[in-house]
């Protein structure tokens, strides 16, 4: 007797960023800004299109080349840490990312 295999997905990359429908958040962050100012300006076909081109560009021309979670690490060395800590757990063993000098 043949014994029968069953077909099962095997990922080929565990640290594969999530994503949302087809888009990681980033760009559906670039996207909902575009369909907003859409919305305020009370049109949302040029929301649709101002959204679907900025993802576009943003996937294209800034994300192209660098580590998938850059942008989130420049906002966190940029932002003030209130800001950084928004929605997210405080790392215990993280320093503040206003803390620019570290005496040893």
């Amino acid at each position: 007797m043949h014994e029968k295999f069953v077909r099962s997905y095997i990922p080929q990359n565990l640290d594969k960023p999530e994503k949302f429908l087809i888009w990681g958040y980033d760009q559906l962050a670039f996207f909902m800004v575009g369909f907003f100012v859409g919305g305020i300006i009370h049109d949302m076909n040029a929301g649709l299109i101002l959204g679907l081109i900025s993802a576009y560009a943003y996937s294209k021309l800034l994300k192209n080349g660098v580590h998938p979670y850059f942008w989130k690490h420049l906002l966190y060395w940029l932002l003030p840490k209130e800001m950084s800590s928004m929605g997210a757990k405080r790392l215990k063993k993280t320093p503040p990312s206003d803390l620019r000098r570290w005496i040893l």
